[in-house]
């Protein structure tokens, strides 16, 4: 296989990994997204339960009325036993709904007679809300107090906080007086999990594409196996060096060899990159001879007149380096042929 088509196989194969990585990836997200926010919600209801259970464990009452008779009312009147306040409300608050409202004033008033959540109740609520769900998820709650700075954490163990994940804060209270934040710790094999059937398809279409590419690039040509078997160094699938009769073979076709080209292509054929350094050349074809590089030019450009025949190669010059031998595509082939043949007219004129 030429060396172009097994790079276009490798590239290809980086391709379709990075592709499916980035699927996997997404996939990943999308799930991960859709466990926080169901978390959210969740964190939300326990927030509800547990300042109910606040207000029936405390017996406490307190009335919510606005001094506008309209439909919006346009500001609050706080009312317990001990006290009674007016707030008005914001732009944005006005577009409140009716339950939303409450939801705040009952907070406020619960803030204001210092009937503060029980942050530990709060996080097993929401622990078992998420178990109920079969949500596997280590948990933690905290309570801040955003008028008075304080926080109140139902977890002692601050390095929880912070490599858990969080779900969206929720703040209460007409005045933003508290807000609830909720984190969690979710297992990685429970996101595989949710994720099974396109984590395995993903895998098995990424096991077929990798297993193709390594056939392809690994597999042996019977062509060239066979003229390894006879003695013959494979130049390309159909040229081959056979030095012990110093020659290039092909098919119908022979271009004889002196020495020192045999020397140089048994050279150029043992390097990754087919390539022969100048140095290299002086000491094995010029082992014991005087050596001059118009000898090396001379015998390059004879062995280039040697190898006409094959169209399919060519020994380049590279500067400073030494010479490669080059396969030309089918392209450069036909190129090759034409300008050979231009020039055989024009000698011919």
């Amino acid at each position: 296989m030429r060396k172009t088509n097994k790079n276009i196989i490798i590239l290809l194969s980086v391709i379709i990994t990075c592709i499916l990585s980035l699927y996997f990836h997404y996939s990943y997200t999308n799930i991960f997204q859709l466990l926080q926010k169901e978390s959210s919600d969740v964190f939300r209801e326990a927030i509800q339960l547990e300042q109910r259970k606040r207000i029936i464990d405390n017996n406490f009452v307190y009335y919510l009325s606005s001094e506008d008779e309209t439909d919006i009312p346009t500001s609050y009147t706080i009312e317990t036993e001990d006290f009674r306040e007016e707030i008005k409300k914001t732009e944005e608050e006005l577009k409140e709904t009716y339950t939303e409202r409450i939801n705040k004033g009952l907070e406020t008033a619960l803030y204001l007679e210092s009937l503060f959540p029980n942050i530990v109740a709060l996080d097993s609520i929401f622990k078992s809300m998420l178990d109920d769900l079969n949500y596997p998820f280590l948990t933690a709650t905290k309570y801040v107090d955003n008028l008075g700075n304080r926080e109140i954490f139902s977890n002692t163990d601050s390095v929880f906080y912070i490599k858990a994940d969080t779900v969206s804060p929720f703040t209460a209270g007409i005045r933003k007086e508290i807000t609830f934040k909720g984190y969690m710790k979710i297992p990685r094999w429970f996101i595989f999990k949710q994720m099974s059937v396109s984590f395995t398809v993903l895998g098995l279409i990424w096991l077929i594409c990798m297993g193709i590419f390594a056939f392809l690039l690994f597999r042996k040509n019977p062509v060239v196996e066979k003229k390894k078997r006879e003695g013959l160094i494979p130049i390309t699938d159909d040229i081959s060096f056979d030095k012990e009769r110093k020659c290039l073979v092909g098919p119908n076709k022979k271009a004889s060899l002196t020495k020192q080209q045999v020397q140089f292509f048994d050279l150029v054929l043992k390097d990754p990159e087919r390539y022969a350094y100048y140095e290299e050349m002086r000491v094995v074809l010029w082992e014991g001879m005087v050596f001059s590089q118009d000898n090396m030019t001379q015998m390059i450009s004879r062995a280039r007149k040697n190898i006409r025949i094959f169209p399919e190669l060519e020994i380049k010059n590279i500067p400073g380096t030494g010479y490669q031998l080059y396969i030309r595509t089918e392209e450069e082939v036909k190129e090759f042929l034409a300008k050979q043949t231009k020039n055989e007219e024009k000698e011919s004129a």
